[in-house]
C-alpha cells in the first residue's frame, strides 16, 4: 500500500474506476479512435472511466484524462510530468491543452505528460479541494477528497503502466491547476520530485494539507517556538517537494502568497517565487521580458524538471538578493531564482553538495546575474546521511575563493541550517560530516 493511502478509503471509493491494486485490471476504455498525435508526433491517449455518483458534484459519472507517450521509447523509466487545469477549462482541448503541452515541450523527449481532469471548478469536484475540506471542519484538514484521490490513482495507474520513473515525478499547473498542484503536491514529498505553479489562484489549500500553523509572536517562549518551528517545518512528513512559482504582484489571487513564503522560510522549505505586472495570466502572457528587469526570468527557467524524489536538495533562505512582495502593478522580483547545486556525496558517515549561481548561458534570454548570494543553506531530502538530534556536526565550505568551517547542532525540527555562505559562480562545496561523541569518563 502507498504512502498516500493510509487512512484512505481509497480502494472501496474507486473501485469501479481506478483500484491500483493491479494495474492490469483497471477498467479503462482506450482504443485506437481515442489517439491523435502532437505537433512534434508524440502519442497522445484518451482514457475514460467512471466514478462513483456524486462523488465529484451532481451529475458526475465518469471522468477522462490524456496521456502523452514519449517521444523515445529508449529510456527503462521514463519521467512523467502531470499537468492540472485551470478552472474554466478542461483537458480535451483548447487554452489549457496547449499549456500542458507547453510544459511538455520545455523537458526532453524521454518525459511524459499526464492530464487528469475535473467536471466543474468549484465545491467537489474542482482541484481546489481546500474549499471541501473547509466544509468538512477540523477532518478535512487531514482527509483527502474524491478529486485527490482520483489523481494520485490516476498517478499510480500511468506509472504502472508505462514504466514511470518513480523519482521523477513532477506536479505543475496553473490557476486552479496551481492552487491544486500545491494542496495534492506540497504534503506528498514522498510522491512528487518538485512542483511548478503559475498564478495559482490561491495557497491555502496547499498550507491546509501540510497543516502549517500561523507564526508566533516575537514573545513566544523558547518551547512555543520550537513546537512551531516543527510544526512549520513539517516535522513527521516527507520533506515536501521543492516549489517553483511564478505569481503576480497584481493579481488578486497572490494575496496570500507572503503566507506561503512566510511559512516556506520558517520551515525551511524550498521556495523559488517570482513575480510581474501581469494580472492573473501564466507565464505565455509575458511578451517583453526585460520590462522586468534583472529577476523573474530565472524563475521561469528554473531547472525544476531536473530535481529528483531520490536526491536531497538545499533550501536558500534570507538570501542577500531575495525581493520583498509589493502588491504594485510596477513590481517584479525573485526569491531563490538564482542558485543552483549538485549533489557530490550522500552517504551514512558524509554528505557533500556543490553550490553556486546560474550562468547566464544557461539563460535563453538575458537576465542580471549578481556576482554572489549570500543565504542560509539547509539541506533536506538527505537519503542515507541522517541527522540526528542533538548531535554534533563538523562542516567546510570551500572553493577556490572561500574557505569556512565549524560545528553545528540541529534545531527543534532536526534541521541543520548553515548561516550567510557566500554563493558565486564558482562552485563551492559544503561537505558534512558527524562529530563522534565523547566518551564519558568515569
Amino acid at each position: 500500500m502507498k504512502p498516500y493511502m493510509k487512512s484512505l478509503v481509497h480502494t472501496t471509493l474507486c473501485a469501479a474506476a481506478l483500484s491500483i491494486a493491479n494495474a492490469n485490471e483497471i477498467a479503462l476504455t482506450p482504443d485506437s479512435t481515442n489517439e491523435s498525435l502532437t505537433a512534434d508526433g508524440r502519442k497522445i491517449i484518451r482514457f475514460a472511466h467512471p466514478v462513483p455518483s456524486g462523488s465529484e458534484g451532481d451529475g458526475v459519472t465518469s471522468q477522462y484524462f490524456f496521456v502523452t507517450l514519449s517521444k523515445t521509447n529508449t529510456a527503462p523509466l521514463r519521467p512523467l510530468i502531470v499537468y492540472l487545469h485551470s478552472a474554466g477549462g478542461h483537458a480535451e482541448s483548447g487554452a489549457d491543452v496547449a499549456r500542458g503541452q507547453g510544459f511538455l515541450s520545455t523537458a526532453g523527449p524521454e518525459f511524459m505528460l499526464l492530464e487528469p481532469n475535473c467536471a466543474s471548478t468549484d465545491g467537489a469536484g474542482g482541484w481546489w479541494g481546500w474549499r471541501q475540506a473547509e466544509k468538512n471542519g477540523a477532518a478535512g484538514k487531514a482527509l483527502e477528497t474524491p478529486v485527490e484521490q482520483r489523481v494520485l490513482a490516476t498517478i499510480e495507474w500511468v506509472v504502472q503502466k508505462y514504466n514511470v520513473d518513480r523519482n521523477r515525478i513532477y506536479l505543475c499547473g496553473i490557476s486552479m491547476g496551481g492552487c491544486g498542484s500545491l494542496g495534492i503536491g506540497m504534503h506528498h514529498g514522498d510522491i512528487f520530485a518538485a512542483i511548478n505553479v503559475h498564478v495559482p489562484a490561491g495557497s491555502g489549500f496547499g498550507m491546509l494539507r501540510m497543516q502549517l500553523p500561523d507564526p508566533v509572536p516575537p514573545t513566544a517562549t523558547s518551547d512555543e517556538k520550537a513546537i512551531y518551528l516543527r510544526k512549520v517545518s513539517g516535522a513527521g512528513l516527507p520533506d515536501a517537494p521543492p516549489i517553483v512559482d511564478f505569481s503576480s504582484s497584481d493579481d488578486g489571487w497572490s494575496g496570500d502568497q507572503p503566507r506561503l513564503f512566510q511559512a516556506a522560510h520558517d520551515g525551511r522549505h524550498a521556495l523559488v517565487l517570482g513575480w510581474g505586472p501581469h494580472g492573473h495570466e501564466g507565464f505565455q502572457a509575458v511578451t517583453d521580458p526585460m520590462n522586468y528587469s534583472e529577476s523573474w526570468r530565472a524563475t521561469l527557467e528554473y531547472p525544476w524538471l531536473s530535481i529528483r524524489k531520490n536526491e536531497a536538495y538545499p533550501v536558500f533562505t534570507d538570501a542577500s538578493t531575495d525581493k520583498r512582495w509589493k502588491v504594485a502593478p510596477e513590481t517584479c522580483g525573485q526569491i531563490n531564482a538564482f542558485t543552483r547545486w549538485k549533489n557530490i556525496k550522500d552517504t551514512p558517515g558524509e554528505f557533500g553538495i556543490q553550490l553556486r549561481l546560474v550562468d547566464s548561458s544557461e539563460l535563453s534570454a538575458q537576465a542580471f546575474i549578481p556576482p554572489q548570494v549570500v543565504a542560509n543553506v539547509t539541506p533536506r531530502r538527505l537519503q542515507q546521511f541522517k541527522v540526528v538530534a542533538n548531535s554534533e556536526y563538523a562542516w567546510t565550505y570551500k572553493s577556490d575563493n572561500v574557505s569556512l568551517a565549524g560545528t553545528l547542532k540541529p534545531d527543534a525540527a532536526n534541521l541543520l541550517t548553515f548561516p550567510q555562505l557566500p554563493i558565486t559562480r564558482l562552485s563551492a562545496l559544503l561537505s558534512i560530516k558527524s562529530v563522534p561523541a565523547k566518551p564519558i569518563v568515569p
